[in-house]
């Protein structure tokens, strides 16, 4: 309850309007403010969340892309996926079949 200034004492108190509506609109603000707030954190947090689990996602893929080239040049594999062979010269290199694991 507000207090008038000018109150007599023994008078009868009344709450001032000003000073409500003041309070009111302090408290609206108040609210929000901490609801725009808790908006932002969470928007960043997800955005935070999502770029982590694509920069996973993409060291994933260069992985598996380092993996396979690996295995191909241990295989011999050319550059379309085909098998190799070779006689020890360049001249008598062909191309043949891919073979059946």
């Amino acid at each position: 309850m507000a207090i008038q200034k000018d109150a007599a004492v023994g008078g009868t108190l009344t709450p001032d309007p000003e000073t409500t509506n003041n309070k009111q609109h302090s408290k609206l603000l108040l609210n929000v403010f901490v609801s725009l707030l808790v908006i932002v954190i969470f928007t960043l947090m997800l955005y935070i969340c999502c770029r982590w689990q694509a920069k996973a996602k993409h060291n994933a893929a260069l992985k598996r892309v380092a993996e396979y080239e690996q295995r191909k040049r241990l295989e011999g594999l050319d550059e379309e996926g085909e098998y190799v062979m070779s006689s020890g010269s360049a001249e008598d290199d062909h191309r043949t079949e891919p073979m059946l694991p």
